[in-house]
C-alpha cells in the first residue's frame, strides 16, 4: 500500500458528473472564506495548504499530493474552507459537484473508503515529519527529507528553504548552513532559494553513512510512492 492510493475510487455515474480541470501553477484551487461546491481530486501535480497569520503573512502548513481530496471533509461538515490551496506545480484535477459527491458518498460504501484512505494517509504523512522532528539531529533531517521527497516526480523535485525550514521545524539560518554543505558535496543546487537535487545516488549514501533508520527509510517511502498510477 502506499501513499498513491490502492483504494482510490470513483464510479462510473460520478465521473459524469465531475470534470477534469487543468490548474496552472501559482493558482488557487480554493480559497480561504469560500464554502466547498465542489470536492476534488488530485490526478497530477501538488497544491500547498496555506494559512494567513494574524500578521497578514501565508504560511505554507501542508501539501495535497496525487491521489488527495480536496474539499471533502468541508463539504461533508458544511464548512467553508479556512485554508487556500495553492498550485504548487501544474495540477490536473477532477472536479465533482459537492451535492453529487454527498449523494454518492451515501450511495456507494467504496467512495467511503477511498476518502477515509486519502485522510489516514494525509494523517501518516504528517505523523512522520513528527516522528523524524523528535529523533535525529538537523543535518539528519535535512538529507532524509530530501532523500525521500525528492525519489519521485521529476515536476516536485525542487522545493523552496522556507517551505523545508517549516516542516523541519528549524530556521533558515540554520537550514542554510547544512545546504551550504550538500551542495559543496555537489548533492544539490540552489537557486533563488529553490532547492534541486543533482546526485541522488550520492545523497542516499549519504543518509547511511549517518545511519538514519532503515524503519523510518521505508516508512517515508511508503508514503510517497509515485511508482504506480492513480487507478481512476
Amino acid at each position: 500500500m502506499s501513499r498513491n492510493h490502492d483504494l482510490i475510487y470513483c464510479s462510473e455515474e460520478l465521473k459524469n458528473a465531475a470534470e477534469t480541470v487543468i490548474i496552472e501553477k501559482g493558482d488557487r484551487v480554493v480559497v480561504s472564506g469560500t464554502w466547498p461546491h465542489y470536492v476534488y481530486v488530485v490526478l497530477q501535480g501538488i497544491a500547498s495548504v496555506q494559512y494567513t497569520s494574524g500578521k497578514g503573512r501565508s504560511v505554507e502548513a501542508s501539501q495535497f499530493l496525487q491521489g488527495d481530496f480536496i474539499g471533502e471533509m468541508n463539504a461533508i461538515c458544511s464548512q467553508p474552507f479556512i485554508f487556500d490551496a495553492v498550485a504548487c506545480t501544474r495540477m490536473k484535477l477532477l472536479k465533482i459537484p459537492a451535492a453529487e459527491f454527498i449523494r454518492a458518498m451515501r450511495e456507494d460504501f467504496r467512495l467511503v473508503q477511498s476518502m477515509v484512505q486519502s485522510q489516514n494517509n494525509r494523517i501518516n504523512y504528517l505523523e512522520a515529519f513528527c516522528i523524524i522532528n523528535n529523533t535525529y539531529t538537523l543535518y539528519e533531517k535535512v538529507v532524509l527529507y530530501l532523500c525521500c521527497r525528492f525519489s519521485w516526480e521529476a515536476e516536485a523535485r525542487s522545493y523552496t528553504k522556507s517551505f523545508m525550514a517549516a516542516m523541519l521545524g528549524c530556521d533558515l539560518r540554520s537550514l542554510n548552513r547544512i545546504l551550504a554543505e550538500l551542495r559543496a558535496k555537489k548533492m544539490i543546487q540552489i537557486n533563488r532559494g529553490q532547492i534541486c537535487v543533482t546526485d541522488y545516488t550520492a545523497l542516499r549514501k549519504e543518509a547511511k553513512a549517518h545511519e538514519i533508520d532503515s524503519q523510518i527509510d521505508i516508512f517515508y517511502d511508503y508514503i510517497v510512492d509515485r511508482s504506480r498510477p492513480l487507478g481512476i
